[in-house]
């Protein structure tokens, strides 16, 4: 949620949240459904299992790959700074 109001145009805010209302309505009612059809396959334990592994493998993938993923923002490194500073001081800002 904090996501999508961050990146989304004020322009495109209903649609944009419509859409997700109606991805997260359709998970709520089929993930039981799936999950009960996978539990009366393989039973519960190999279910829980597998998804134990799943669940830990892409938390690993996410703090092995983290910066990749989500690089931070660079700061202004110094000439950018200082570049900033001399277009201030010439428009007498």
């Amino acid at each position: 949620n904090y996501c999508l109001q961050k990146e989304t145009p004020p322009h495109m805010t209903g649609r944009v949240f419509g859409i997700q209302s109606t991805i997260l309505s359709a998970v709520m009612i089929g993930a039981p459904l799936l999950g009960g059809m996978m539990v009366q396959i393989a039973g519960p334990s190999r279910i829980f299992l597998n998804f134990g592994i799943v669940i830990a493998l892409i938390g690993v993938l996410g703090i092995a790959f983290g910066r990749v993923l989500w690089p931070a923002q660079k700061e202004m490194n110094d000439s950018s700074a200082e570049q900033s500073r001399a277009v201030e001081v010439m428009e007498g800002g």
